[in-house]
């Protein structure tokens, strides 16, 4: 479900239709419900940033929403058609004056984040939105018949260009839907939201242009996994489900809090539970295949408590030979360079390693539940051996 919507005046507040979307999901888990971020981001009077640097804080409720999927727009790659210019020139007017951001271009660099985008956490919490971006300048969009409107100029009687975190957040719903129909193509019947999610954030891809990266400090050179301009990245259906050609496979875990379980991978023995008490924990063994390849892995749960805050869980990875790594520890926030660790706010955590091969442990672990079940999803991808993950 696409919502291009975002209440006025409640930048990264936790409002009332948040909560209500939050309650939705874990009454309906097998529904995603995508959410705009919002376009009320500027460089001038900012509160976290530089002048001319795009400031925080501007996601729009309900973006803010934990178990909804956030989307940010990149920018498109059109260099013609559309709105040109430099988004000095975008209006309303004073919003972008500053260099650097005043002189990136609208469009034509599709690894920048386009400067309206809505970006930050949400007030009370260190939650990282938006999940994920997607092309949202100069999108080409239906026209209606007969509409005087012209958005962002005339391809033909038919279409027109358009562009903000409305254009970007359909490009995700329907790249969901394309992700969701492959699951179910593959025996999966209902395949969660989370897993959904999780899919989607584990084959994103790491944009490096102008706004993508102006994290406070910076990100880490080595495999970021999340910043707060551009989430997780932008979408890439074909990465997100191992048909890029990469040599990776795509493996899963989905287990709903009412219990139900479906798995590649794992066959029938030892098959993962819902979540029921604190400290609770499950472990998966895999081996990387040679020759090394990179491997992404992203847990998402829908979490059932009420409010802003809520249960946590933690993705704990072992590589054998190397560093032990946790959930989003090469996430940057605004004003620290990493997420807590483990971390405990965000219900989507990544862990992007290297080009691996040999024995990798993954964990993942209850740490506060607040009394309620608690289902997730894990995805994995990459080259494994025998194609088998090991529970134990």
């Amino acid at each position: 479900h696409n919502l291009s919507l975002a209440e006025a005046r409640a930048q990264s507040l936790y409002s009332q239709r948040a909560a209500e979307l939050d309650a939705f999901v874990v009454a309906h888990p097998e529904m995603l419900v995508v959410v705009a971020a919002g376009n009320d981001a500027r460089t001038e009077r900012n509160e976290w940033r530089p002048p001319g640097e795009v400031d925080l804080g501007s996601i729009a409720s309900p973006g803010i929403a934990k178990n909804v999927l956030t989307v940010g727009a990149s920018c498109g790659g059109r260099t013609s058609g559309g709105r040109s210019g430099s988004w000095a020139s975008f209006p309303p007017g004073n919003r972008f004056v500053s260099a650097p951001t005043a002189g990136a271009a609208i469009s034509g660099r599709d690894d920048a984040i386009a400067a309206f985008s809505g970006r930050g956490w949400g007030h009370g919490t260190d939650r990282l939105k938006p999940d994920v971006v997607a092309p949202g300048t100069n999108i080409v969009a239906a026209r209606a018949q007969g509409s005087p409107d012209t958005l962002w100029g005339e391809q033909d009687a038919d279409y027109l260009f358009s562009g903000g975190t409305s254009m970007a957040a359909p490009v995700v719903a329907g790249a969901a839907a394309l992700i969701r129909q492959h699951y179910v193509a593959r025996g999966h019947a209902e395949p969660s939201a989370a897993l959904l999610r999780a899919t989607l954030v584990a084959g994103a891809r790491w944009l490096t242009g102008a706004g993508a990266v102006a994290a406070v400090p910076a990100l880490p050179a080595s495999q970021p996994c999340a910043g707060v301009d551009q989430g997780f990245g932008r979408i890439d259906v074909a990465r997100s489900l191992a048909l890029d050609g990469s040599g990776r496979r795509l493996f899963f875990i989905d287990v709903t809090a009412a219990g139900a379980v479906f798995t590649s991978g794992l066959g029938n023995a030892g098959l993962p539970q819902v979540f029921a008490r604190d400290r609770d924990r499950q472990r998966f063994f895999f081996t990387a295949a040679t020759p090394a390849r990179p491997i992404d892995i992203a847990l998402c749960f829908t979490d059932p408590v009420p409010g802003p805050a809520g249960a946590a869980l933690a993705l704990l990875v072992q590589p054998h030979g190397g560093a032990p790594r946790t959930g989003n520890d090469r996430a940057g926030k605004a004003l620290l360079p990493l997420m807590p660790v483990p971390d405990r706010v965000n219900n989507v955590q990544v862990v992007r390693l290297d080009a691996t091969s040999g024995g990798v442990d993954v964990q993942v672990k209850a740490l506060a539940l607040l009394g309620f079940r608690v289902g997730f999803s894990l995805v994995i991808l990459g080259d494994i051996e025998n194609d088998a993950l090991t529970p134990f």
